[in-house]
Protein backbone atom coordinates (compact mmCIF):
# COMPACT_ATOMS: atom_id res chain seq x y z
CA UNK A 1 0.00 0.00 0.00
CA UNK A 2 2.84 2.39 0.89
CA UNK A 3 4.53 1.69 -2.44
CA UNK A 4 1.25 2.37 -4.24
CA UNK A 5 0.81 5.71 -2.43
CA UNK A 6 4.41 6.65 -3.23
CA UNK A 7 3.80 5.97 -6.92
CA UNK A 8 0.64 8.14 -6.80
CA UNK A 9 2.55 11.00 -5.11
CA UNK A 10 5.36 10.65 -7.64
CA UNK A 11 2.88 10.75 -10.52
CA UNK A 12 1.21 13.88 -9.10
CA UNK A 13 4.61 15.49 -8.61
CA UNK A 14 5.54 14.82 -12.23
CA UNK A 15 2.26 16.37 -13.40
CA UNK A 16 2.80 19.45 -11.21
CA UNK A 17 6.45 19.73 -12.30
CA UNK A 18 5.51 19.42 -15.99
CA UNK A 19 2.79 22.01 -15.56
CA UNK A 20 5.22 24.37 -13.80
CA UNK A 21 7.84 24.02 -16.56
CA UNK A 22 5.18 24.59 -19.19
CA UNK A 23 3.94 27.67 -17.33
CA UNK A 24 7.45 29.17 -16.96
CA UNK A 25 8.36 28.54 -20.62
CA UNK A 26 5.04 29.94 -21.83
CA UNK A 27 5.46 32.97 -19.59
CA UNK A 28 8.96 33.67 -20.96
CA UNK A 29 7.87 33.25 -24.58
CA UNK A 30 4.79 35.45 -24.20
CA UNK A 31 6.68 38.07 -22.20
CA UNK A 32 9.40 38.23 -24.87
CA UNK A 33 6.73 38.61 -27.54
CA UNK A 34 5.03 41.38 -25.53
CA UNK A 35 8.37 43.10 -24.97
CA UNK A 36 9.29 43.09 -28.66
CA UNK A 37 5.79 44.21 -29.59
CA UNK A 38 6.00 46.99 -27.00
CA UNK A 39 9.35 48.21 -28.37
CA UNK A 40 7.90 48.29 -31.88
CA UNK A 41 4.75 50.09 -30.68
CA UNK A 42 6.69 52.68 -28.66
CA UNK A 43 9.08 53.34 -31.55
CA UNK A 44 6.25 53.66 -34.07
CA UNK A 45 4.21 55.92 -31.78
CA UNK A 46 7.21 58.15 -30.97
CA UNK A 47 8.23 58.46 -34.62
CA UNK A 48 4.66 59.18 -35.79
CA UNK A 49 4.28 61.83 -33.10
CA UNK A 50 7.66 63.33 -33.93
CA UNK A 51 6.93 63.37 -37.65
CA UNK A 52 3.78 65.35 -37.02
CA UNK A 53 5.64 67.76 -34.70
CA UNK A 54 8.62 68.22 -37.01
CA UNK A 55 6.22 68.75 -39.91
CA UNK A 56 4.72 71.68 -38.01
CA UNK A 57 8.22 73.05 -37.34
CA UNK A 58 9.13 72.77 -41.02
CA UNK A 59 5.95 74.60 -42.02
CA UNK A 60 6.85 77.48 -39.70
CA UNK A 61 10.47 77.58 -40.92
CA UNK A 62 9.33 77.50 -44.53
CA UNK A 63 6.92 80.36 -43.83
CA UNK A 64 9.71 82.37 -42.20
CA UNK A 65 12.20 81.88 -45.04
CA UNK A 66 9.55 82.55 -47.69
CA UNK A 67 8.62 85.83 -46.01
CA UNK A 68 12.28 86.90 -45.96
CA UNK A 69 12.62 86.08 -49.65
CA UNK A 70 9.39 87.87 -50.59
CA UNK A 71 10.22 91.05 -48.63
CA UNK A 72 13.67 91.30 -50.22
CA UNK A 73 12.33 90.74 -53.74
CA UNK A 74 9.51 93.29 -53.36
CA UNK A 75 11.99 95.86 -52.08
CA UNK A 76 14.41 95.12 -54.94
CA UNK A 77 11.90 95.45 -57.80
CA UNK A 78 10.47 98.79 -56.59
CA UNK A 79 11.83 101.51 -58.99
CA UNK A 80 11.47 104.19 -56.27
CA UNK A 81 13.88 102.28 -54.05
CA UNK A 82 16.43 102.02 -56.84
CA UNK A 83 16.22 105.79 -57.42
CA UNK A 84 16.73 106.42 -53.68
CA UNK A 85 19.85 104.23 -53.67
CA UNK A 86 21.48 106.13 -56.54
CA UNK A 87 23.43 108.93 -54.80
CA UNK A 88 25.89 109.72 -57.59
CA UNK A 89 26.51 113.47 -58.08
CA UNK A 90 24.36 114.47 -55.10
CA UNK A 91 25.33 116.91 -52.37
CA UNK A 92 25.77 115.80 -48.80
CA UNK A 93 22.36 117.25 -47.82
CA UNK A 94 20.63 115.51 -50.73
CA UNK A 95 22.21 112.18 -49.78
CA UNK A 96 21.21 112.73 -46.16
CA UNK A 97 17.55 113.18 -47.17
CA UNK A 98 17.67 109.88 -49.04
CA UNK A 99 19.29 108.27 -46.01
CA UNK A 100 16.39 109.33 -43.79
CA UNK A 101 13.77 107.99 -46.27
CA UNK A 102 15.51 104.62 -46.66
CA UNK A 103 16.17 104.32 -42.94
CA UNK A 104 12.47 104.90 -42.30
CA UNK A 105 11.51 102.16 -44.81
CA UNK A 106 13.85 99.66 -43.16
CA UNK A 107 12.43 100.56 -39.75
CA UNK A 108 8.91 99.87 -41.09
CA UNK A 109 10.02 96.41 -42.26
CA UNK A 110 11.56 95.75 -38.84
CA UNK A 111 8.41 96.87 -37.05
CA UNK A 112 6.14 94.58 -39.11
CA UNK A 113 8.58 91.65 -39.11
CA UNK A 114 10.44 91.95 -35.84
CA UNK A 115 12.27 88.62 -36.29
CA UNK A 116 14.04 89.87 -39.44
CA UNK A 117 16.87 92.41 -39.53
CA UNK A 118 17.01 94.17 -42.91
CA UNK A 119 20.23 95.80 -44.10
CA UNK A 120 21.41 97.38 -47.38
CA UNK A 121 24.89 97.12 -48.95
CA UNK A 122 25.87 100.14 -51.09
CA UNK A 123 28.94 101.42 -52.97
CA UNK A 124 31.67 102.81 -50.75
CA UNK A 125 31.56 106.42 -52.02
CA UNK A 126 27.94 106.87 -50.89
CA UNK A 127 26.99 108.51 -47.64
CA UNK A 128 24.68 105.51 -47.03
CA UNK A 129 27.60 103.07 -47.11
CA UNK A 130 28.53 103.01 -43.44
CA UNK A 131 29.06 100.40 -40.71
CA UNK A 132 25.84 100.27 -38.73
CA UNK A 133 22.88 97.91 -38.39
CA UNK A 134 21.09 98.97 -41.62
CA UNK A 135 23.63 100.43 -44.09
CA UNK A 136 26.85 98.56 -44.94
CA UNK A 137 29.72 98.95 -47.42
CA UNK A 138 29.36 96.43 -50.26
CA UNK A 139 33.15 95.90 -50.24
CA UNK A 140 32.62 93.66 -47.22
CA UNK A 141 30.13 91.40 -48.94
CA UNK A 142 32.22 91.21 -52.08
CA UNK A 143 35.29 90.32 -50.07
CA UNK A 144 33.42 87.66 -48.12
CA UNK A 145 31.50 86.30 -51.09
CA UNK A 146 34.13 86.62 -53.79
CA UNK A 147 32.95 83.48 -55.62
CA UNK A 148 30.80 85.27 -58.15
CA UNK A 149 27.45 84.70 -56.48
CA UNK A 150 26.13 87.96 -57.98
CA UNK A 151 27.70 87.49 -61.42
CA UNK A 152 25.60 87.14 -64.54
CA UNK A 153 21.96 86.31 -63.83
CA UNK A 154 22.56 85.31 -60.21
CA UNK A 155 20.47 87.71 -58.14
CA UNK A 156 20.26 86.00 -54.73
CA UNK A 157 21.72 83.44 -52.37
CA UNK A 158 21.29 82.09 -48.83
CA UNK A 159 24.03 82.09 -46.22
CA UNK A 160 23.26 79.39 -43.70
CA UNK A 161 25.75 80.22 -40.97
CA UNK A 162 26.18 83.97 -40.82
CA UNK A 163 27.27 86.41 -38.14
CA UNK A 164 25.76 89.88 -38.34
CA UNK A 165 25.05 92.97 -36.30
CA UNK A 166 21.46 93.47 -35.14
CA UNK A 167 19.92 96.10 -32.89
CA UNK A 168 20.78 93.78 -30.01
CA UNK A 169 24.44 93.38 -30.98
CA UNK A 170 26.36 90.63 -32.76
CA UNK A 171 24.46 87.40 -33.32
CA UNK A 172 24.32 84.28 -35.51
CA UNK A 173 21.61 83.21 -37.88
CA UNK A 174 20.59 82.59 -41.49
CA UNK A 175 20.71 85.37 -44.09
CA UNK A 176 19.13 85.95 -47.47
CA UNK A 177 20.94 88.29 -49.93
CA UNK A 178 19.16 89.73 -52.98
CA UNK A 179 20.69 91.95 -55.66
CA UNK A 180 18.82 95.21 -56.25
CA UNK A 181 20.85 96.44 -59.16
CA UNK A 182 24.12 98.02 -60.27
CA UNK A 183 25.05 101.70 -60.59
CA UNK A 184 27.79 101.10 -63.15
CA UNK A 185 29.95 98.40 -64.66
CA UNK A 186 32.17 98.44 -61.60
CA UNK A 187 31.76 95.33 -59.37
CA UNK A 188 31.81 97.70 -56.40
CA UNK A 189 28.69 99.54 -57.56
CA UNK A 190 26.13 96.76 -56.91
CA UNK A 191 23.28 97.32 -54.49
CA UNK A 192 22.20 94.42 -52.23
CA UNK A 193 19.49 93.98 -49.60
CA UNK A 194 19.96 91.42 -46.83
CA UNK A 195 17.42 89.97 -44.38
CA UNK A 196 18.52 87.89 -41.41
CA UNK A 197 16.71 85.62 -38.96
CA UNK A 198 18.59 84.95 -35.74
CA UNK A 199 19.47 81.62 -34.21
CA UNK A 200 17.32 82.49 -31.19
CA UNK A 201 14.24 82.93 -33.43
CA UNK A 202 14.83 79.57 -35.12
CA UNK A 203 15.31 77.82 -31.77
CA UNK A 204 12.04 79.41 -30.65
CA UNK A 205 10.36 77.75 -33.63
CA UNK A 206 11.93 74.40 -32.64
CA UNK A 207 10.34 74.63 -29.19
CA UNK A 208 7.03 76.26 -30.12
CA UNK A 209 4.25 75.06 -27.83
CA UNK A 210 6.77 74.27 -25.09
CA UNK A 211 6.92 70.65 -26.11
CA UNK A 212 9.36 69.42 -28.73
CA UNK A 213 9.22 65.81 -27.53
CA UNK A 214 12.28 63.60 -26.98
CA UNK A 215 14.00 64.65 -30.22
CA UNK A 216 16.92 66.96 -30.89
CA UNK A 217 16.88 69.03 -34.09
CA UNK A 218 19.59 69.94 -36.61
CA UNK A 219 19.17 72.37 -39.50
CA UNK A 220 21.18 71.17 -42.52
CA UNK A 221 22.28 73.43 -45.40
CA UNK A 222 22.14 72.46 -49.08
CA UNK A 223 25.49 70.65 -48.72
CA UNK A 224 23.84 68.57 -45.96
CA UNK A 225 26.16 69.98 -43.32
CA UNK A 226 24.97 71.19 -39.93
CA UNK A 227 24.15 74.89 -40.22
CA UNK A 228 22.42 75.23 -36.87
CA UNK A 229 21.80 72.83 -33.97
CA UNK A 230 19.26 72.76 -31.18
CA UNK A 231 20.67 73.88 -27.83
CA UNK A 232 19.82 70.47 -26.38
CA UNK A 233 21.26 68.52 -29.32
CA UNK A 234 24.49 66.55 -28.73
CA UNK A 235 27.56 68.11 -30.30
CA UNK A 236 28.27 66.43 -33.62
CA UNK A 237 30.68 66.85 -36.51
CA UNK A 238 29.13 69.26 -39.03
CA UNK A 239 29.57 66.64 -41.81
CA UNK A 240 27.91 63.79 -39.88
CA UNK A 241 24.64 63.90 -41.81
CA UNK A 242 26.02 64.31 -45.35
CA UNK A 243 24.88 60.80 -46.42
CA UNK A 244 21.52 61.20 -44.61
CA UNK A 245 21.88 58.03 -42.47
CA UNK A 246 18.89 56.46 -40.72
CA UNK A 247 20.83 56.16 -37.47
CA UNK A 248 24.12 57.52 -36.09
CA UNK A 249 26.22 57.19 -32.96
CA UNK A 250 27.03 60.42 -31.16
CA UNK A 251 29.14 60.44 -27.99
CA UNK A 252 28.59 56.71 -27.55
CA UNK A 253 24.78 56.87 -27.88
CA UNK A 254 22.73 55.56 -30.81
CA UNK A 255 20.18 57.94 -32.40
CA UNK A 256 17.43 57.25 -34.95
CA UNK A 257 17.03 59.96 -37.60
CA UNK A 258 14.52 61.17 -40.14
CA UNK A 259 14.45 64.28 -42.31
CA UNK A 260 11.94 66.88 -43.54
CA UNK A 261 12.79 69.16 -46.49
CA UNK A 262 12.33 72.96 -46.40
CA UNK A 263 11.21 73.96 -49.88
CA UNK A 264 12.15 77.64 -49.89
CA UNK A 265 15.93 77.28 -49.55
CA UNK A 266 16.66 73.54 -49.97
CA UNK A 267 17.53 73.03 -46.31
CA UNK A 268 16.65 69.94 -44.27
CA UNK A 269 15.38 69.56 -40.73
CA UNK A 270 16.94 66.46 -39.14
CA UNK A 271 15.21 65.04 -36.04
CA UNK A 272 17.19 62.63 -33.82
CA UNK A 273 15.59 60.33 -31.20
CA UNK A 274 17.91 58.53 -28.75
CA UNK A 275 17.55 54.74 -28.66
CA UNK A 276 17.55 54.94 -24.86
CA UNK A 277 14.22 56.81 -25.03
CA UNK A 278 12.36 53.63 -26.07
CA UNK A 279 13.96 51.59 -23.29
CA UNK A 280 13.11 54.30 -20.76
CA UNK A 281 9.45 54.25 -21.76
CA UNK A 282 9.41 50.46 -21.54
CA UNK A 283 10.96 50.47 -18.06
CA UNK A 284 8.22 52.83 -16.89
CA UNK A 285 5.56 50.43 -18.15
CA UNK A 286 7.30 47.13 -17.45
CA UNK A 287 5.26 46.47 -14.30
CA UNK A 288 2.11 47.10 -16.32
CA UNK A 289 3.19 44.57 -18.96
CA UNK A 290 4.02 41.94 -16.31
CA UNK A 291 0.68 42.47 -14.59
CA UNK A 292 -1.15 42.28 -17.91
CA UNK A 293 0.57 39.00 -18.84
CA UNK A 294 -0.18 37.46 -15.45
CA UNK A 295 -3.81 38.51 -15.76
CA UNK A 296 -3.94 36.98 -19.23
CA UNK A 297 -2.52 33.73 -17.88
CA UNK A 298 -5.00 33.75 -15.01
CA UNK A 299 -7.85 34.43 -17.43
CA UNK A 300 -6.59 31.68 -19.74
CA UNK A 301 -6.51 29.05 -17.00
CA UNK A 302 -9.86 30.22 -15.62
CA UNK A 303 -11.37 29.84 -19.07
CA UNK A 304 -9.67 26.46 -19.48
CA UNK A 305 -11.08 25.19 -16.17
CA UNK A 306 -14.52 26.60 -16.99
CA UNK A 307 -14.36 24.99 -20.43
CA UNK A 308 -13.41 21.61 -18.99
CA UNK A 309 -16.27 21.78 -16.48
CA UNK A 310 -18.61 22.88 -19.24
CA UNK A 311 -17.51 19.99 -21.45
CA UNK A 312 -18.19 17.55 -18.63
CA UNK A 313 -21.62 19.12 -18.08
CA UNK A 314 -22.39 19.05 -21.81
CA UNK A 315 -21.31 15.44 -22.03
CA UNK A 316 -23.61 14.50 -19.13
CA UNK A 317 -26.49 16.44 -20.67
CA UNK A 318 -25.78 14.78 -23.99
CA UNK A 319 -26.07 11.35 -22.40
CA UNK A 320 -29.32 12.35 -20.71
CA UNK A 321 -30.71 13.80 -23.94
CA UNK A 322 -29.72 10.67 -25.88
CA UNK A 323 -31.56 8.57 -23.30
CA UNK A 324 -34.57 10.89 -23.51
CA UNK A 325 -34.48 10.70 -27.31
CA UNK A 326 -34.40 6.90 -27.23
CA UNK A 327 -37.31 6.93 -24.82
CA UNK A 328 -39.24 9.49 -26.89
CA UNK A 329 -38.90 7.33 -30.01
CA UNK A 330 -41.07 4.72 -28.27
CA UNK A 331 -44.13 7.03 -28.23
CA UNK A 332 -44.18 7.96 -31.99
CA UNK A 333 -43.45 4.33 -32.88
CA UNK A 334 -46.40 3.19 -30.78
CA UNK A 335 -48.65 5.88 -32.32
CA UNK A 336 -47.64 4.97 -35.91
CA UNK A 337 -48.31 1.26 -35.23
CA UNK A 338 -51.65 2.08 -33.62
CA UNK A 339 -52.72 4.29 -36.56
CA UNK A 340 -51.64 1.56 -38.98
CA UNK A 341 -53.75 -1.00 -37.11
CA UNK A 342 -56.80 1.31 -37.15
CA UNK A 343 -56.23 1.95 -40.88
CA UNK A 344 -56.38 -1.80 -41.62
CA UNK A 345 -59.54 -2.11 -39.51
CA UNK A 346 -61.13 0.71 -41.54
CA UNK A 347 -60.13 -0.95 -44.85
CA UNK A 348 -61.54 -4.32 -43.71
CA UNK A 349 -64.88 -2.61 -42.96
CA UNK A 350 -64.78 -0.64 -46.24
CA UNK A 351 -64.39 2.85 -44.64
CA UNK A 352 -62.20 4.33 -47.41
CA UNK A 353 -62.63 7.93 -46.23
CA UNK A 354 -61.53 7.01 -42.72
CA UNK A 355 -58.50 5.17 -44.16
CA UNK A 356 -57.47 8.18 -46.23
CA UNK A 357 -57.82 10.46 -43.21
CA UNK A 358 -55.67 8.09 -41.12
CA UNK A 359 -52.95 8.01 -43.82
CA UNK A 360 -52.86 11.81 -43.97
CA UNK A 361 -52.77 12.01 -40.17
CA UNK A 362 -49.88 9.52 -39.98
CA UNK A 363 -47.90 11.51 -42.60
CA UNK A 364 -48.65 14.76 -40.79
CA UNK A 365 -47.50 13.40 -37.43
CA UNK A 366 -44.40 11.74 -38.90
CA UNK A 367 -43.23 15.12 -40.28
CA UNK A 368 -44.19 16.98 -37.13
CA UNK A 369 -42.41 14.58 -34.78
CA UNK A 370 -39.25 14.08 -36.90
CA UNK A 371 -36.12 15.42 -35.13
CA UNK A 372 -33.43 14.52 -37.65
CA UNK A 373 -33.12 18.02 -39.16
CA UNK A 374 -33.87 21.63 -38.28
CA UNK A 375 -34.54 22.63 -41.90
CA UNK A 376 -36.57 21.30 -44.82
CA UNK A 377 -37.31 22.42 -48.36
CA UNK A 378 -40.25 24.63 -49.23
CA UNK A 379 -41.65 21.66 -51.19
CA UNK A 380 -41.62 19.54 -47.98
CA UNK A 381 -43.59 22.32 -46.28
CA UNK A 382 -46.15 22.25 -49.11
CA UNK A 383 -46.54 18.46 -48.64
CA UNK A 384 -47.13 19.08 -44.95
CA UNK A 385 -49.83 21.64 -45.78
CA UNK A 386 -51.53 19.20 -48.19
CA UNK A 387 -51.80 16.59 -45.44
CA UNK A 388 -53.21 19.18 -43.04
CA UNK A 389 -55.84 20.38 -45.56
CA UNK A 390 -56.83 16.77 -46.32
CA UNK A 391 -57.34 16.05 -42.61
CA UNK A 392 -59.44 19.21 -42.15
CA UNK A 393 -61.57 18.33 -45.20
CA UNK A 394 -62.16 14.82 -43.86
CA UNK A 395 -63.66 16.00 -40.59
CA UNK A 396 -65.76 18.97 -41.78
CA UNK A 397 -68.42 19.74 -44.35
CA UNK A 398 -66.67 23.08 -45.01
CA UNK A 399 -64.37 22.09 -47.86
CA UNK A 400 -61.04 23.83 -48.45
CA UNK A 401 -59.46 24.14 -51.88
CA UNK A 402 -55.67 24.48 -51.92
CA UNK A 403 -54.15 26.36 -54.86
CA UNK A 404 -50.38 26.44 -55.53
CA UNK A 405 -48.43 28.88 -57.68
CA UNK A 406 -44.80 28.35 -56.64
CA UNK A 407 -41.68 28.71 -58.77
CA UNK A 408 -39.55 25.57 -59.03
CA UNK A 409 -36.54 27.47 -57.75
CA UNK A 410 -38.48 28.41 -54.61
CA UNK A 411 -39.61 24.80 -54.02
CA UNK A 412 -35.95 23.73 -53.67
CA UNK A 413 -35.02 26.43 -51.14
CA UNK A 414 -34.11 25.24 -47.64
CA UNK A 415 -36.09 26.86 -44.84
CA UNK A 416 -37.09 26.35 -41.21
CA UNK A 417 -39.64 23.70 -40.25
CA UNK A 418 -43.36 24.45 -39.74
CA UNK A 419 -43.20 27.69 -41.72
CA UNK A 420 -46.41 27.38 -43.76
CA UNK A 421 -48.69 25.01 -41.80
CA UNK A 422 -49.33 27.50 -38.93
CA UNK A 423 -50.30 30.14 -41.50
CA UNK A 424 -52.65 27.78 -43.32
CA UNK A 425 -54.15 26.65 -40.01
CA UNK A 426 -54.71 30.31 -39.08
CA UNK A 427 -56.41 30.89 -42.46
CA UNK A 428 -58.70 27.86 -42.02
CA UNK A 429 -59.80 28.40 -38.42
CA UNK A 430 -59.93 32.22 -38.26
CA UNK A 431 -60.69 32.91 -41.91
CA UNK A 432 -62.68 30.28 -43.79
CA UNK A 433 -64.50 28.73 -40.80
CA UNK A 434 -65.37 32.16 -39.37
CA UNK A 435 -66.86 33.16 -42.74
CA UNK A 436 -69.47 30.38 -42.23
CA UNK A 437 -69.61 29.45 -45.90
CA UNK A 438 -69.64 26.04 -47.51
CA UNK A 439 -65.93 26.23 -48.23
CA UNK A 440 -63.05 28.45 -49.14
CA UNK A 441 -59.84 28.82 -51.12
CA UNK A 442 -56.31 29.01 -49.78
CA UNK A 443 -53.80 30.24 -52.34
CA UNK A 444 -50.04 29.80 -51.82
CA UNK A 445 -47.65 31.62 -54.16
CA UNK A 446 -43.86 31.70 -54.08
CA UNK A 447 -41.39 33.95 -55.91
CA UNK A 448 -37.64 34.58 -55.87
CA UNK A 449 -36.90 38.31 -55.99
CA UNK A 450 -33.62 40.18 -56.44
CA UNK A 451 -33.24 43.57 -54.74
CA UNK A 452 -30.42 45.88 -53.72
CA UNK A 453 -28.71 43.16 -51.69
CA UNK A 454 -26.52 40.55 -53.40
CA UNK A 455 -28.64 37.75 -51.89
CA UNK A 456 -31.93 36.61 -53.43
CA UNK A 457 -35.09 37.26 -51.40
CA UNK A 458 -37.68 34.51 -51.07
CA UNK A 459 -41.28 35.75 -50.87
CA UNK A 460 -44.17 33.39 -50.10
CA UNK A 461 -47.77 34.59 -49.79
CA UNK A 462 -50.58 32.62 -48.09
CA UNK A 463 -53.98 34.11 -48.97
CA UNK A 464 -57.55 33.10 -48.10
CA UNK A 465 -61.02 34.35 -49.05
CA UNK A 466 -62.32 34.05 -45.49
CA UNK A 467 -63.77 36.48 -42.97
CA UNK A 468 -60.73 38.74 -42.71
CA UNK A 469 -60.23 41.25 -39.92
CA UNK A 470 -59.16 44.79 -39.23
CA UNK A 471 -55.35 44.70 -38.56
CA UNK A 472 -55.68 47.00 -35.54
CA UNK A 473 -58.06 44.55 -33.86
CA UNK A 474 -55.73 41.51 -33.86
CA UNK A 475 -52.09 40.74 -33.14
CA UNK A 476 -52.14 37.69 -35.43
CA UNK A 477 -52.03 35.00 -32.74
CA UNK A 478 -49.33 32.82 -31.27
CA UNK A 479 -48.79 30.86 -34.51
CA UNK A 480 -47.90 33.95 -36.54
CA UNK A 481 -45.65 35.28 -33.76
CA UNK A 482 -43.82 31.95 -33.58
CA UNK A 483 -43.22 31.88 -37.35
CA UNK A 484 -41.90 35.45 -37.42
CA UNK A 485 -39.67 34.91 -34.38
CA UNK A 486 -38.06 31.81 -35.94
CA UNK A 487 -37.57 33.56 -39.28
CA UNK A 488 -35.68 36.42 -37.66
CA UNK A 489 -33.73 34.00 -35.49
CA UNK A 490 -32.51 32.04 -38.52
CA UNK A 491 -32.25 34.77 -41.18
CA UNK A 492 -31.72 37.96 -39.18
CA UNK A 493 -32.59 41.52 -40.18
CA UNK A 494 -34.79 41.93 -43.25
CA UNK A 495 -36.89 38.81 -42.67
CA UNK A 496 -40.41 38.62 -41.21
CA UNK A 497 -44.12 38.74 -41.89
CA UNK A 498 -46.46 41.29 -43.44
CA UNK A 499 -50.21 40.90 -42.84
CA UNK A 500 -52.78 42.44 -45.19
CA UNK A 501 -56.42 41.97 -44.22
CA UNK A 502 -59.79 43.66 -44.38
CA UNK A 503 -62.99 42.58 -42.70
CA UNK A 504 -65.08 40.51 -45.12
CA UNK A 505 -62.40 40.51 -47.85
CA UNK A 506 -59.96 37.79 -46.72
CA UNK A 507 -56.37 37.86 -45.45
CA UNK A 508 -52.91 37.65 -47.01
CA UNK A 509 -49.76 36.86 -45.03
CA UNK A 510 -46.48 37.58 -46.85
CA UNK A 511 -43.27 35.89 -45.66
CA UNK A 512 -39.88 37.26 -46.76
CA UNK A 513 -36.31 36.22 -46.02
CA UNK A 514 -32.91 36.60 -47.68
CA UNK A 515 -30.97 33.49 -48.58
CA UNK A 516 -27.55 33.58 -46.85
Amino acid sequence: MTDYNSRRISAHFKVVLSFGIFFVLSFCIIYWGFYQSAISTVRRTAIDSLKMLSGQIVQQLDKTFYQMQTIARLFAIDPANRELLDTRGLTYLEQLKKYWVLDEQLKVISSYFSDYHPAIYLSGDSLLAREDTRFLDNKKILEKEGDGRFSGLNFSFWKYTDEFTSVNGRTEGISYYHKIGALSDSPLDILVIRLEVSKETILGIFHAGENSGPAAYYLLDNDREIALADDGAPKADFRLFRELPESVEINGLRYHLFYNPIRTNDMLLAAAIPESYYNGVLLKHQFLYLTLILLLFAAFFAVMIFTMNNLVRIENEKKRSELAALQSQIKPHFIYNTLDSINWMALEKGNIDVSKALVHLANFMRKSLAVDSESVTVNDEIDHVRDYVAIMNSKSDCKITLEEDIEEQVRKVQTVKFLLQPLVENAVIHGIYDAKKGGGIIHISGRMKTGRHPEDTVEITVSDDGAGFEPASSSGGLGLYNVEYRLRLFYGHGSGLTIKSRSGAGTSVIIRWRQN
